[in-house]
């Protein structure tokens, strides 16, 4: 009731509030690989590649530098600064390849195990104005989108990410 004891009026807000649209979303493996390098560049292992590469690239460059230094003054190559320049190539190329591989190898593992398990990734996704939840056969997802959530949108894919809450992946 307002001041003139007529009754309240639902104003276009209030609607807008229960407003809700779903649809069913199922993951494939190939989406859950990608799903984990993603997540994996932003807050995982792989967000420092470029650094750690760029690190290994400068010292290989000086290590390159000092082994050509010795040969113009010296006219000698220092065993030792050759078995650095190798040991910092095969780091690199460990570090650029073999992190990049171990998270794509587990993805597909954890993806495979939880099949194998009967896990399914298929659920209905409801998206209202403040949250986002997901129901599936197993658990019922809710990220509320106001505290503290990541939303990664790829040209294939949005990915939301809370604390202590599974991900919602929507390919």
């Amino acid at each position: 009731m307002d001041s003139n004891n007529q009754p309240a009026k639902n104003t276009q807000n209030d609607n807008r509030q229960d407003e809700a649209l779903s649809f069913p979303v199922d993951i494939t493996k190939q989406e859950f690989v990608r799903f984990n390098m993603i997540v994996s560049a932003v807050s995982g292992i792989l967000r420092f590649k470029k650094g750690q590469v760029t690190l290994f690239a400068g010292g290989g460059i000086i290590t390159l530098f000092m082994i050509i230094s010795d040969i113009l003054a010296y006219r000698n190559i220092d065993p030792v600064m050759v078995i650095l320049l190798v040991f910092i190539a095969v780091s690199g190329g460990i570090l650029m390849f073999g992190t990049t591989h171990h998270v794509r190898r587990s993805a597909e593992r954890a993806y495979d195990q939880s099949r194998l398990n009967g896990r399914s990734y298929y659920g209905i996704i409801t998206v209202y104005r403040d949250r986002i939840e997901k129901q599936s056969s197993r658990a019922n997802i809710s990220i509320n989108l106001s505290y503290q959530a990541i939303y990664i949108e790829t040209r294939d894919m949005m990915i939301f990410l809370a604390e202590k809450t599974p991900a919602v992946v929507i390919p």
